[in-house]
This record gives C-alpha cells, structure tokens and sequence, in this order.
C-alpha cells in the first residue's frame, strides 16, 4: 500500500483517487507505524509551510520521512511537499524545513510581477488618540493624527503576472529521472503556488518552468523525486507520472484492476 502523508492540508483524496484509478492500493493516514511499514510513501499539501512543519513534528511523520528515504524506498513531494524538503524556506520569515535537499524556498517575485498588495494585518495602523476638545498649545497632535493616511507602498498594483501562479504550464525536462520516463518535453501540468525552490545543487534540477522567471518545477535523486505541479489533477500525463512512481514500488504492475476503489479508509493519529 502506497502511503499519503496526511497533514490536514489540501485535498489529499485526489491523490488517492488518482492511485486507486490505476489499479494502486493507496491510504492517506497520518498514522507514523502504517507510514513506515509502506512500500512507498507520497508527501503532498497545499498551505502555509510552517504550519506543515510542525505537524511532521506533532506526529513525529518527520522521522519516519527521513527513514523512509534512508531505506531507499519510493518518496514523492507535491507542491508544499516539494517544498518540505529543502533547509529554508522565506515564506513569513525564515522557517527552517527537513534539509533533505540544499537551498531555499522564495516567492515567485521580479519585474515581471505585479507589485504585492499587503493584506490587512499588514498595514501600518496609527495610534489612536481620545480627545475631548482642541489640542492644547503643548500637545501639538494634529487632528486627523489617527485617520489613515495614503501610503505609496499600498498602491493598486501595476500590470504584470498574478502571485500565486494558478493554472496549466508546460515544464521543460532537465534531467530524466524514473518517474519523468515517457513524459514528453513541454507537456502541461496543473500549479496552484507562491513560492518556489532554488536548489543548490543543480544536479538535483529535473524540470523547470517559466511563469515571468524560470523556476525549478521537479526535483529528485535517487530513490526521492518531488514536483511543485499538482500531476493527479494534470489528467493523462500526470497519471503517467504516477504509474510511474507506483511502479518503483510494485514492479510487476497494479495489484488490482484499473479503476478499482480501495475501501480502506484513512486511519489517523
């Protein structure tokens, strides 16, 4: 049974589903045993990194991920599950992730952006002040000291691509790996993201993607392989990719008919 981390982050179904339709018994648990005694294990989730980070630690998933790779059993990251594995990442400050991979994780951000508009919690707010009458010639408090002022840094933001990068791209292949194998160059996957990794080591670059600036889409090495794009919401080529992963595991193929529906359900910690 191939394991989905569950984090309580991002619709994990479609990744079982998706398993399931080829024929892959497939479980989303958070579970640590039932993960760690997987043939092969898939870390997917959309949200807020440090948020992730402190529920692999809550459950104690972090260790067994880390085991889990050692053994050189099948591991897979989608989107914040890509993202999970480098040291840094810059989203709300500095988070630190598993380290698995060197280098960072940083917003989509350039010239070719529009220019981020802070949200409500992020807006200078002015110190109230109560008055009862006239500023008295010692408190030189203008008036209107507590009404919002214009500031230049809120403005509408100009023309330029949208953050988060939402939509179908094509990814162009860098360096093959097991998983990419029968996936043609510039094929089209489904993203739904802000940030992105910027690996250190470029042997690791397996695809990359141009949305105003070429960033890295896919990641792996050796017995790891990871994708910012969401492959069980990409149709066909992303099932591809799937199949592809699923066999690493289960060499000889699915162990049910395709399309079959697994009535497992989900255990949790």
């Amino acid at each position: 049974m191939i394991a989905i981390i569950d984090l309580g982050m991002g619709n994990l179904r479609s990744v079982e589903k998706a398993l399931h339709r080829l024929g892959y018994p497939a479980q989303v648990t958070s579970h640590a045993p039932l993960v760690l005694k997987a043939p092969a294990v898939i870390l997917p989730g959309v949200g807020a990194f440090a948020r992730a980070i402190a529920a692999l630690d809550r459950t104690g998933l972090e260790a067994v991920i880390r085991k889990t790779i050692e053994d050189g059993k099948p591991f897979m990251g989608i989107c914040l599950g890509l993202q999970l594995l480098f040291e840094v990442s810059e989203e709300f400050g500095e988070v630190p992730g598993l380290g698995i991979l060197r280098g960072r994780v940083r917003r989509l951000s350039g010239p070719a952006f529009a220019k981020p508009v802070l949200g409500p919690t992020e807006r200078p707010v002015a110190r109230k002040v109560k008055r009862s009458g006239p500023a008295p010639a010692w408190d030189p408090i203008p008036e209107d000291f507590g009404k919002p002022k214009p500031d230049p840094s809120l403005e509408a933001p100009g023309p330029g691509l949208k953050v988060p990068h939402v939509g179908w791209n094509s990814i162009r292949i860098e360096n093959l790996h097991p998983v990419l194998a029968g996936i043609p160059e510039g094929s089209m996957f489904y993203f739904v993201h802000s940030y992105a990794p910027v690996p250190e080591e470029p042997d690791v670059v397996r695809a990359t993607t141009t949305y105003g600036i070429e960033f890295v889409s896919a990641v792996g090495r050796r017995n790891v392989f990871a994708c910012q794009f969401h492959p069980e919401k990409s149709g066909r080529v992303g099932l591809r990719m799937l199949e592809n992963f699923a066999r690493q595991a289960y060499p000889k193929g699915p162990t049910e008919p395709p399309g079959f529906e697994w009535q497992e359900r989900p255990q949790r910690s």
